[in-house]
């Protein structure tokens, strides 16, 4: 059996998250779970 993580992006709502966790994915972004940050150490 293969198994396959799936990563759903564009999380806006909790709508939107609450499907995707009774739909079993496990992993997310978006503005719901967290608003973009710069990376600390990061350079340009």
């Amino acid at each position: 059996m293969v198994r396959i993580e799936v990563v759903a992006e564009f999380i806006e709502n909790r709508e939107i998250a609450e499907i995707l966790h009774r739909s079993g994915i496990r992993y997310g972004q978006g503005y719901y779970l967290g608003m973009p940050s710069i990376c600390p150490g990061y350079k340009d």
